[in-house]
């Protein structure tokens, strides 16, 4: 079992890197990771304990890689998204070691969240490129 803070608010790519802004109105949450713990059974505790309205809003768990991790890494290195058991698992293995904060954002179930995609310019016949 380890202990993990949960913060809320929403990601930001600010030139080089991705920075958590976070809601100080939500405050911290302390949450307990066991073995075994489901992913549905942590995304309800979040819900619960950040009271999340899941009819409107879609909840995201996300997290950055320890500095050991992201040395030799791009800086613009994205942060990494919690969206099933196996993933929550290897969060678990990192805070075995490390301490590592859960980021907790939100995006409307009835649009799309902010778009951090980036446009691939395509080359046509002519070789001019062309943005898709």
């Amino acid at each position: 079992m380890v202990h993990i803070v949960g913060v809320f608010g929403e990601w930001m790519m600010n030139k080089e890197s991705w920075n958590f802004n976070v809601n100080n109105k939500k405050g911290g949450k302390l949450f307990t990771i066991r073995d075994n713990l489901k992913f549905d059974e942590m995304v309800e505790m979040v819900v619960e304990d950040f009271g999340i309205d899941r009819l409107s809003h879609e909840e995201q768990l996300s997290y950055v890689l320890p500095e050991t991790m992201l040395e030799n890494m791009p800086k613009d290195t994205p942060p990494i998204f919690v969206n099933n058991d196996r993933q929550l698992e290897t969060l678990w293995e990192i805070c075995r070691s490390v301490s590592i904060r859960l980021c907790i954002s939100v995006k409307n179930s009835y649009t799309e969240s902010q778009d951090y995609s980036f446009e691939i310019p395509m080359v046509s016949r002519k070789g001019a490129a062309k943005k898709t």
